[in-house]
């Protein structure tokens, strides 16, 4: 519920207030706290030519102080940015694919490296002992969707397991994912 008048909004923290009149324009909208202003006609003009140039031209000359207060909301509102980021991933696959391979083009030495060192961290974690043929019919078993995951991590925070048969499991892409380099589902 809206506050009713614009001191309750301001006192409250509130960017709207709706009084039930209509305004000028004849629309009974809510109202912005900041500048008195109808909802709906300041949503009309923002969809005028002029207004987008308008603002076109405002970001344009005020790009670093927007970016600041960008960045700030971002910082204060990590939560908003988590769940933007994975609705927008769940609804273009597509453009992620194409980042993603857009992105391992460009960097490629990288990428290269990268895989390099998790071998050397495989090779590393991997005693004498180990039966690797058992290891890699592991692998070949997996099933669709699942990836293999080491159930205690080769470079966990304050443990780290082997790469040997015994520590291997197969989950679910997503739970893999959200469990990252922890021990459990949950963290520890």
């Amino acid at each position: 519920m809206l506050p009713a008048t614009r001191p309750d909004a301001v006192s409250v923290g509130s960017k709207y207030y709706f009084t039930g009149k209509p305004c000028k324009h004849g629309h009974i909208s809510k109202r912005l706290a900041s500048n008195f202003g109808c909802y709906e006609c300041h949503l009309e003009r923002g969809r005028t030519d002029a207004a987008r140039e308008y603002y076109s031209d405002y970001r344009e000359k005020n790009r670093e102080s927007i970016s600041v207060r960008h960045k700030r909301w971002r910082e204060e509102n990590p939560h908003k940015v988590v769940e933007y980021n994975r609705k927008w991933r769940a609804e273009n696959p597509e453009k992620i694919a194409e980042m993603d391979r857009s992105w391992n083009d460009r960097n490629r030495a990288r990428k290269n490296a990268h895989r390099a060192m998790r071998r050397a961290r495989l090779a590393q974690r991997t005693p004498p002992w180990a039966d690797l043929e058992a290891i890699a019919f592991f692998y070949e078993c997996r099933p669709e969707g699942c990836h293999v995951d080491h159930i205690i991590p080769l470079r966990g925070k304050n443990i780290s397991g082997l790469h040997v048969e015994a520590n291997l499991q197969w989950l679910p892409a997503e739970e893999n994912l959200a469990k990252s380099n922890n021990w459990a589902l949950n963290g520890t």
